[in-house]
């Protein structure tokens, strides 16, 4: 099997085979669904789990970061945080001290306590990996979950799209990217696309739960824009029209992009936020929005049918698909040159 997410038809497979006997879970596995939700006394918990693998460069600070956003989609305030590290044989001392440091000085930053978790080093992995989970609370009674999501709905996108990608392959393939001619300050500039505009939807995520009616949230990671379109699209049985010229995507991200012969809608897209609403309050949640220096795109609608489209010049076609992360592809089929 190639590396990354499972393809969609064997999670489905998979999920279709977990049933849940408490009632108290709101919202179990599901596709689509970025995390659970648990009914407590008076309030929900929120609770999502993701690994860090494609990168060991600020791998901490990554691991808290796509966690933290996980249940900020479900309209939750992340709270605590438990890490797992698995580092192979000829890990140091201080790099598990760096990891740690990382992810102690990134909760930090977000009011988030770290609880618990496990280090281990060990023969099973050959590079160095952190699994976080994460735990929020919401104390309203909105449920944000896909079903949610209805016919004639407008879809938003904050930032734009490959922020977490674009950092990705900078850092990873610098080399690469200057012998091809990028210039050092482009690529700088990229990699630092983790901390400006950043990965974290928490203050999108958040705001936009505060003050408006939203259907649902969730935000693209990997396989990118392409991959969270479709996987939504499937959860629910409706078409997505998406207006190709409205998907926001900087120049530093195609440059790199077009180099590399990567599609950019494939590749990570952490630090960007899809956001469904009613149509009539789209473009004041998008006004809202940037007026809170958060720019937001309307890329597109829900309808009647199936699948997600692509509108060029007004002609529909398919969005691509992508069997696994378009950065996953590359990495598999050249050597890495870092």
């Amino acid at each position: 099997m190639n590396t990354g997410k499972l393809p969609n038809e064997l999670m489905n497979k998979l999920l279709a085979k977990i049933h849940s006997n408490d009632p108290r879970v709101i919202l179990g596995p599901s596709l689509g669904e970025d995390a659970a939700i648990i009914a407590m006394e008076n309030r929900n918990l929120v609770v999502s789990s993701d690994p860090i693998t494609f990168t060991s460069t600020d791998i901490g600070w990554y691991s808290v970061h796509i966690n933290a956003n996980d249940i900020a989609t479900r309209g939750a305030k992340p709270l605590w945080f438990l890490a797992t590290i698995l580092a192979p044989r000829d890990t140091n001392e201080s790099t598990i001290e760096n990891v740690l440091s990382q992810i102690k000085e990134t909760c930090n930053s977000l009011e988030i306590e770290l609880v618990g978790g496990h280090t281990e080093i060990t023969e099973g992995v050959t590079n160095l990996i952190v699994s976080g989970t994460m735990l929020g609370e919401t104390i309203n009674n909105t449920i944000l979950r896909t079903s949610n999501i209805k016919s004639g709905d407008s879809i938003l996108l904050t930032k734009h799209i490959g922020i977490e990608g674009t950092g990705v392959l900078a850092h990873e393939f610098e080399n690469t990217l200057l012998k091809s001619g990028i210039d050092k300050s482009l690529i700088n500039e990229a990699q630092n696309f983790i901390f400006d505009p950043g990965l974290s939807v928490i203050n999108e995520a958040l705001f936009s739960m505060d003050n408006f009616q939203i259907k649902c949230m969730h935000d693209p990671t990997e396989g990118g824009l392409s991959t969270a379109l479709i996987e939504l699209s499937e959860s629910i049985n409706k078409k997505f029209i998406i207006e190709e010229k409205n998907i926001p995507i900087s120049s530093i991200t195609k440059e790199i992009c077009n180099l590399l012969n990567i599609n950019p809608l494939g590749i990570l897209s952490s630090g960007c936020l899809l956001i469904f609403c009613e149509s009539s309050s789209a473009k004041t949640l998008q006004q809202s929005l940037e007026t809170n220096n958060i720019p937001t795109s309307i890329i597109g609608k829900v309808m009647e049918g199936n699948g997600v489209h692509l509108l060029q010049n007004e002609i529909e076609k398919p969005m691509p698909e992508f069997d696994r992360d378009e950065i996953a592809r590359y990495i598999s089929e050249t050597s890495k040159d870092i």
